[in-house]
């Protein structure tokens, strides 16, 4: 579109030099039609050029933050590998692994944020991406 721009204020140019040569005032009307439905036009597609950049860019975020979660689950995954790997025989055994729990417990609340946040960047994307979009995705844990 941006391309063609030039060649529009040629053919404006050119048909306004026609006019004042020939005195016809109906290429005038259909002139300026012709270039306002262009101006219309040139303005459709640098909007949905922009809500695309748009998608692009929420899409790209929802990645990111999904990347991040399925990383966070993951390492809690680990963690509580570890913990239930632990013997428990006795007291201090008992104790580690107490301790152990304690802190998976506390990386619970971020773990929580997380899964929220990127739930809500995934049902912002679904409003604008087609149903043939929505289809889910096989875990990549």
């Amino acid at each position: 579109m941006k391309d063609r721009e030039r060649e529009v204020d040629s053919l404006s140019d050119s048909t306004q030099e026609l006019i004042e040569a020939s005195g016809e005032m109906r290429l005038s009307m259909g002139v300026s039609q012709i270039t306002s439905r262009y101006q219309s036009l040139l303005l459709t597609c640098k909007e949905l050029v922009r809500k695309c950049e748009q998608h692009v860019e929420d899409h790209i975020n929802f990645q990111e933050k999904h990347d991040e979660c399925s990383k966070w689950i993951m390492e809690a995954q680990d963690k509580y590998a570890e913990v239930t790997a632990l013997p428990s025989g006795n007291r201090a055994a008992l104790q580690v692994k107490y301790g152990r729990n304690k802190e998976l417990i506390q990386m619970k609340n971020t773990g929580l944020n997380l899964v929220n946040s990127t739930v809500q960047l995934g049902e912002q994307l679904q409003v604008g991406t087609s149903p043939e979009g929505w289809k889910p995705h096989k875990p990549c844990y």
